[in-house]
């Protein structure tokens, strides 16, 4: 049987971390280990819950170093493991996603599928139920160069033109498992995420890298994720963090020479100018 292990960053997830845990803990195909990095968290007594767990966990405890520093850390204690599922720790999954993902993956048409994810449904913690509304199906970038989660807040009834799994560009870093080999092939000096990124563009980057690498990546619409994202809006947003996910499209474009260059340049001006 091939192993799997799940690494989860979390920061401040208090409200969210339990429901994921429980999640995997009812996984028809349980994780054979679970690594959760701890980023900066200004009260870390929520991660008692992982000691409590059914399944094993191991919890590290970091400052603040950002998801993708986190997500290096989890992948040095999980790169023996025949896969590696990269969840959000307010992502949770149905119960028989593990089991599923792994099946597909296994199968011998399927051994250059590198990456893969499920179809990511909108979940509202406040309410602590579904939305109703799709959060993702794949990330994909508009003719002019901004980076969309396919099908994002569009009603349930756009998944049904999905009859079976189908290629996409880039993989939304909510719930992204990933094969050895591609984790392997795509990392630079031992390095997966590129840290530089802190957050924002870190998901694009690996899924380029993997395609690069010769490997398909897949959105499989039989597989699914509840995920409470937490965007209200570019108001909600902080300036620091707008000039953050700007930098990091011009980073973006500029590693892989994408024709989007412009429009992430485009973007940084208006971001450093007029705080749009």
């Amino acid at each position: 049987m091939k192993s799997i292990a799940v690494v989860i960053v979390t920061h401040n997830s208090d409200q969210v971390l339990s429901h994921c845990l429980t999640a995997l803990e009812q996984q028809s195909r349980q994780p054979d280990q679970v690594v959760i990095i701890d980023s900066g968290s200004r009260d870390i007594e929520y991660l008692k819950r992982a000691d409590r767990s059914t399944i094993k966990c191991k919890v590290l405890l970091e400052s603040n170093i950002g998801f993708s520093a986190g997500c290096n850390i989890g992948w040095s204690f999980s790169r023996d493991y025949d896969f590696v599922l990269f969840l959000n720790p307010d992502a949770f999954l149905t119960s028989d996603f593990l089991e599923h993902a792994l099946q597909y993956m296994e199968e011998g048409a399927n051994k250059k599928v590198g990456m893969l994810t499920g179809t990511l449904l909108g979940y509202d913690i406040e309410l602590d139920r579904p939305t109703g509304l799709v959060d993702s199906t794949g990330v994909m970038h508009t003719w002019y160069g901004q980076s969309i989660d396919r099908d994002q807040r569009k009603p349930l009834s756009v998944l049904e033109k999905y009859r079976r799994p189908n290629a996409i560009p880039a993989i939304c870093g909510a719930a992204l498992l990933a094969r050895k080999a591609t984790l392997d092939e795509s990392a630079r000096n031992n390095i997966l995420f590129d840290p530089g990124y802190f957050m924002y563009k870190e998901d694009i980057d690996l899924s380029w890298k993997a395609v690069r690498a010769g490997w398909t990546l897949i959105h499989h619409p039989g597989l699914t994720v509840y995920h409470c994202r937490g965007w209200k809006g570019r108001h909600a947003v902080s300036r620091k963090m707008r000039m953050l996910s700007a930098r990091n499209d011009v980073k973006l474009f500029v590693r892989f020479r994408s024709p989007y260059l412009l429009y992430a340049l485009v973007k940084y001006g208006l971001v450093w100018a007029f705080n749009l």
